[in-house]
């Protein structure tokens, strides 16, 4: 869990993006309902390991359970479904080669020569809220998008990358992973610049680092301190 010392920007946290409340800190009602689905799924996904639907599902719900194996488990195989991805989307690419073109930002020239769409002419207002569901989303903004009979493939797939990234930045956030945390939610931003929740999460992200930072750094001067004392009263006594 992450609630401790970070509490309040845990609280600010959840004012901005309500969604994350029940990845981040599931209720014990909501534990045993992934407890149910983890069950489910993790042997519908053994049956039918190729169904990337199914995967996504099964990866979502480990990232949200409490227990640090589930949400390992949930990483690995949503990394193996976003370097699919990724590899599809660049011809087959290395990683390396992969992580090169976002660095050159040639997603973002690719973009730019897409043709308009009612996608990018809506998208400040979908990206309001997050889909929940690779491909075959919940929520009201991917609802519009799947009834968007001129929505292409490549439209799809940014949506889908984005959703990637956001439970990969949970993931390794309830894994107090910041680094890792920071970099795939950079990438969710580089997708959807501006996106709210990825804002919220990259501040919430960015304060609880330097937290835990000036909590280590005061730690070692406690214990430097202490350790002083000790030694200076153990030669005194000698």
């Amino acid at each position: 869990m992450l609630i401790g010392n970070n509490k309040e920007l845990l609280d600010e946290l959840f004012k901005k993006d309500a969604c994350v409340r029940r990845i981040l800190s599931p209720s014990w009602d909501e534990l045993c309902g992934l407890e149910d689905s983890i069950r489910r799924l993790a042997q519908e996904h053994s049956q039918d390991p190729n169904n990337t639907h199914l995967a996504f599902e099964y990866a979502t719900v480990l990232i949200s359970h409490s227990r640090n194996s589930y949400v390992e488990e949930g990483l690995r195989l949503m990394e193996l479904l976003a370097f699919t991805a990724w590899q599809q989307r660049w011809g087959h690419g290395t990683h390396t080669q992969i992580q090169g073109a976002c660095d050159k930002k040639v997603w973002q020239s690719d973009m730019d020569t897409a043709a308009p769409s009612s996608y990018e002419s809506a998208q400040n207002e979908q990206q309001e809220e997050l889909p929940v569901e690779r491909g075959t989303t919940t929520t009201a903004a991917t609802n519009e998008g799947n009834e968007n009979s001129n929505a292409s493939p490549k439209e799809s797939s940014d949506d889908d990358f984005s959703v990637y990234y956001y439970y990969l930045t949970v993931g390794w956030l309830k894994l107090r992973r910041y680094d890792e945390a920071l970099s795939c939610v950079n990438r969710m931003l580089q997708i959807c610049p501006g996106h709210r929740q990825g804002v919220a999460l990259k501040q919430y992200i960015e304060a609880s680092s330097l937290q835990t930072f000036t909590l280590a750094g005061v730690a070692c001067v406690t214990a430097a301190v202490v350790a002083s004392t000790v030694i200076g009263a153990f030669l005194r006594k000698s």
